[in-house]
Formats: structure tokens, C-alpha cells, sequence
């Protein structure tokens, strides 16, 4: 996960093993319109745009999970945990820990 406030942006790219362990690649960049800091570490945003990559293989593979909604408003929350280590949520359905650079 890339997640860039200035830019307005976060980058997706997770690899996901499928049930008869094949390998799907989900590689997108999110950008966000209307995105607020509603309380530390937490911020709201819409969906401006998506940008699939050409090397992204998942398709609709997890669009049943609905980790973002095009028309809602949406939620990260970023807490940190070390020095340059933070822990996400991406409206509570996808969690991960990311470092800064």
C-alpha cells in the first residue's frame, strides 16, 4: 500500500493466492476527492478515480468484498506502531501494517 496524501492517491498491490493455488496480482492506484482528517488518524474520502494496471490479473476476484465504495463515503484508519511502521484499515474489511519512507 501507498498511501499519498498530496497526491491525493493510494496504490493497491497485493499478491492473492487463489483456491487452486494460482496467483492473482491486484495492482491499482485510488484516487480520492473529498478526503478529510475527521479525528487522528482517521480520514474519510470518495473515490475519484481508479486506475487499473496493465499487470493486474484479479479483475472482479474481490469485488464482492466492497473494500471500496464508489459513491460512499469511505474510511482509512492509520495508527502508529513503530518508528516508521504503521498499521491501516481500509474501511474496516482490509487490514495491513506499511513503513514510511
Amino acid at each position: 500500500l501507498v498511501l499519498d496524501f498530496k497526491m491525493k492517491r493510494i496504490t493497491l498491490q497485493y499478491e492473492i493466492k487463489t483456491k487452486d493455488n494460482g496467483v492473482k496480482i491486484l495492482y491499482r492506484d485510488v484516487y480520492m476527492k473529498n478526503l478529510h482528517r475527521t479525528a487522528p488518524g482517521v480520514y474519510t474520502f470518495e473515490v475519484s478515480q481508479v486506475k487499473v494496471f496493465a499487470t493486474d490479473t484479479a479483475g472482479e476476484l474481490l469485488s464482492h468484498l466492497r473494500v471500496l465504495h464508489p459513491e460512499a463515503a469511505n474510511e482509512i484508519r492509520i495508527s502508529k506502531v513503530g518508528e516508521k511502521t504503521f498499521f491501516y484499515s481500509l474501511n474496516r474489511q482490509l487490514y495491513n501494517v506499511c513503513t514510511a519512507q
